[in-house]
């Protein structure tokens, strides 16, 4: 069994990995939480989406996890599509 603090954050975050998944875009998995800018997409098909930008081999990412496992993936981004939720 795994004792979760907060239980609403854990759920949003599995939520946020669904979406990812049920969108059939290419994600890559990452041990730990990337560091970055925090942000929200704007548009698109991943909108409403939060997480952390990254850039990897000439393209951005977004970065989302679930912090408990410290798991995440990243999916190619746009970041015209992303607007910035200041700091962490």
């Amino acid at each position: 069994m795994i004792n979760v603090v907060d239980q609403s954050r854990f759920v949003r975050e599995l939520d946020q990995i669904r979406t990812i998944l049920d969108k059939n875009v290419t994600l890559r998995l990452h041990k730990g939480m990337a560091p970055g800018a925090r942000v929200k997409v704007r548009s698109g098909a991943l909108q409403g989406l939060e997480g952390v930008v990254v850039h990897d081999e000439n393209e951005s990412r977004l970065v989302v996890g679930i912090e408990m496992f410290a798991q995440s993936v990243s999916v190619k981004i746009d970041e015209t599509d992303l607007v910035g939720l200041g700091e962490p």
